[in-house]
């Protein structure tokens, strides 16, 4: 883990230069979340953390998401928050293609 700061577009960027498939997530709702992570990688899918599993296990190439407006979520149900982050610390340990969740 490594703490940057930046904007959105800075981070997008400096992953890009690093080889990183990169997706800006403005998402302020559970709904967002998932509607926009669904579209980012071109797939129709569920609104539900196995759905988002589902998604993030089939990345072929590495992939970093972005999400600058993460704090609202956080804020408004501080327990499904922290099973996000869950879903995405879990996938980090499985094999494949590198996924990271970029939180600004």
């Amino acid at each position: 883990m490594r703490r940057v700061v930046a904007t959105a577009e800075e981070a997008r960027r400096a992953l890009e230069t690093e080889g990183w498939r990169v997706a800006v997530l403005d998402a302020g709702s559970r709904a967002e979340l998932f509607a926009q992570a669904h579209r980012a990688l071109g797939r129709t899918g569920g609104a539900n953390l196995d759905a988002l599993w589902d998604l993030l296990r089939d990345v072929e190439a590495p992939l970093a998401l972005v999400w600058e407006t993460w704090g609202e979520v956080a804020a408004a149900d501080p327990g499904w928050f922290r099973r996000v982050l869950a879903v995405f610390e879990a996938r980090a340990g499985e094999p494949g293609e590198p996924v990271v969740l970029v939180l600004l």
